[in-house]
């Protein structure tokens, strides 16, 4: 245990041992690096970026930038939200749905006397059954990509490029 410890703390501290695991881990780094398609943004014998890195980045976020301001409205999440569940309801789900919200269920009070209660049970039971655990592991793995994909967008790329500027 104090072994694991030394190494965390060697590994944070920046300690660089011959051989140590966080020079083996950078040299896997460099190596994966050198081998995908954004190798020519990195000089490997030098240890250096090249600006054009910067610019790649730059022109990310001038292209993110609008997607960030829209995002940056909660009303316009929220519907992101209702848009994202509602892709997953069938038909008769979102008809339940609209018999069970605030205004309709004002306007059936006033038709309907006590077996409203008893209607409102039932049209809540059958929400609930409509959603199997497929339906809803499908519909929070898409949610869970739009967080990442907010995540992203809000992402601080300005910071990132003044990294470049001398």
């Amino acid at each position: 245990m104090p072994d694991v410890i030394n190494k965390v703390i060697s590994f944070i501290s920046g300690e660089s041992e011959p051989g140590s695991d966080k020079d083996i881990l950078l040299k896997q780094i460099v190596k994966e690096i050198s081998q995908n398609k954004y190798a020519k943004f990195y000089h490997v014998k030098q240890g250096e970026l090249d600006p054009g890195f910067a610019l790649y980045f730059f022109n990310l976020y001038r292209t993110i930038y609008p997607l960030q301001t829209f995002l940056k409205d909660p009303d316009k999440e929220a519907k992101i939200k209702q848009i994202t569940l509602e892709a997953f309801l069938d038909k008769q789900a979102m008809d339940m749905i609209k018999r069970l919200s605030s205004e309709t269920i004002a306007e059936r009070r006033k038709s309907s006397g006590p077996e409203l209660s008893r209607q409102l049970e039932e049209d809540l039971a059958a929400l609930v059954l409509s959603f199997d655990s497929q339906k809803i592991a499908t519909a929070d793995e898409c949610y869970d990509l739009i967080a990442v994909m907010k995540r992203f967008v809000f992402f601080d790329f300005i910071c990132l490029c003044k990294k470049f500027d001398p």
